[in-house]
């Protein structure tokens, strides 16, 4: 809560090079949580396949 405020006030000091960098810091944040998401189910994909050898092309066409 205390870092949220702080980031608050540099916001209202209207700091135009901080709220840049902060827009940026946010995208390349949420850019890395999409990468993370998109390995861990490329690899359930990868497991399951792998186990279910006969059910490769189901899973591809549900894809």
């Amino acid at each position: 809560m205390a870092k949220l405020r702080i980031i608050m006030a540099m916001l209202r000091t209207k700091n135009q090079s901080f709220i840049i960098t902060f827009s940026i810091m946010v995208y390349i944040k949420t850019a890395e949580k999409l990468l993370e998401i998109e390995t861990s189910c490329e690899q359930y994909l990868i497991d399951l396949m792998r186990d279910n050898p006969l059910e490769k092309h189901r899973y591809i066409l549900s894809i």
